[in-house]
């Protein structure tokens, strides 16, 4: 093979995080003046969507990812349990959020857009722990964390700053669990089989969500001036 585990594991690394510091850069967006309402309306959607997001791709796929690992595997199971912990913060962070723009938090009241569902349908037919690492901790968490560590974040821009905050607080927790995403991506780099498996997991799943993450920053009032990015 290529490369080695480790060189792999970077690649998959990487091909996620160049997509979260394309598609979150400020420069490659004009922005719009919105009504207020349809601004308020756009970001609540926005918030409601995170929440349920911390929820589900944060407790219910860990825990299916402890079930899924091997006995031997105790300490990254217990990492794992305490991501779902941190998840569930985020969950209340969001939470909160919405509760100050007089908004619904409540998970069960929020209909699923159907491109959230196709994301969901990525983690679900995961057959091995670190497959669902590769469309989860290994895909989306990266490109999250470009949300607060790119400079031209446009979100800078886009939030006030209190939500910006909270945001910031929540990308603090995110190293440990994109560790955890490595390390089940290492245990299942030994063939080329896996390798593909893993590959398109992190593909399907990161088509769905740039789809949606550009959706909803358009909505916030910008429009795109540069091509989507890409995979490699």
């Amino acid at each position: 093979m290529k490369f080695t585990p480790n060189e792999y594991m970077q690649a998959l690394y990487h091909r996620a995080k160049d997509i979260g510091d394309d598609l979150y850069d400020s420069r490659k967006y004009e922005f719009i003046r919105l009504d207020p309402e349809v601004y308020r309306e756009a970001l609540v959607t926005y918030m409601r969507r995170r929440a349920w997001s911390e929820w589900y791709f944060g407790t219910v796929a860990q825990a299916r990812q402890i079930m899924l690992l091997p006995e031997d595997q105790v300490d990254l199971k217990l990492r794992l349990a305490r991501q779902i912990r941190d998840e569930v913060r985020h969950y209340d962070v969001f939470a909160q959020q919405l509760k100050r723009f007089d908004a619904e938090p409540r998970i069960a009241e929020f209909v699923l857009p159907e491109i959230l569902v196709r994301m969901q349908k990525v983690q679900m037919e995961a057959e091995t722990a670190p497959e669902l690492a590769a469309a989860n901790q290994f895909a989306g968490e990266i490109v999250l964390s470009s949300m607060t560590d790119l400079e031209t974040s446009i979100f800078k821009v886009l939030f006030d700053k209190e939500l910006m905050d909270a945001v910031i607080d929540i990308e603090k927790d995110e190293p440990p669990h994109i560790a955890n995403g490595r390390d089940m991506v290492l245990l299942f780099c030994d063939t080329l089989d896996h390798r593909r498996r893993l590959a398109a997991s992190q593909e399907k799943y990161l088509t769905a969500m740039m789809q949606l993450h550009f959706t909803e920053i358009i909505k916030l009032g910008c429009r795109r001036v540069a091509p989507l990015p890409v995979f490699e």
